[in-house]
């Protein structure tokens, strides 16, 4: 993790800790990553400083990651995210309704693990 200056954000960094509001109330929560809109919100905010993942806290996460679910790299994890949705969803993906909802949950599934950029 790394403090840095609102100032020095740039797109594609990620967030290490949620930025809350004055309530306590997450307002963007940690790991997500920072695109235009997003910086321009918490630039609104009023903040001086975030923290934000290095790269190296980003690889930990990964074996983290990769162990729990019993892979070693992104492809495995991917295949294995895949195969618990697809099991999940059953005989239901034949309905296009329920087979356009479980490719949704794939995808979110994927961003939530980092893998959206395959």
């Amino acid at each position: 993790m790394k403090k840095i200056n609102i100032k020095d954000v740039q797109d594609g960094m990620v967030l290490a800790e949620p930025i809350k509001d004055s309530k306590g109330k997450i307002i963007i929560d940690k790991g997500v990553t920072l695109e235009g809109p997003t910086i321009s919100e918490i630039f609104g905010l009023g903040l001086t400083d975030i923290v934000i993942q290095t790269e190296e806290d980003q690889h930990h996460g990964s074996k983290e990651v990769y162990k729990k679910f019993g892979v070693t790299n992104d492809n495995q994890l991917r295949e294995k995210l895949s195969s618990q949705i697809k099991e999940k969803f059953g005989n239901t993906v034949s309905d296009p309704v329920m087979n356009e909802i479980m490719k949704i949950a794939i995808k979110i599934a994927y961003k939530k693990y980092n893998l959206d950029n395959f």
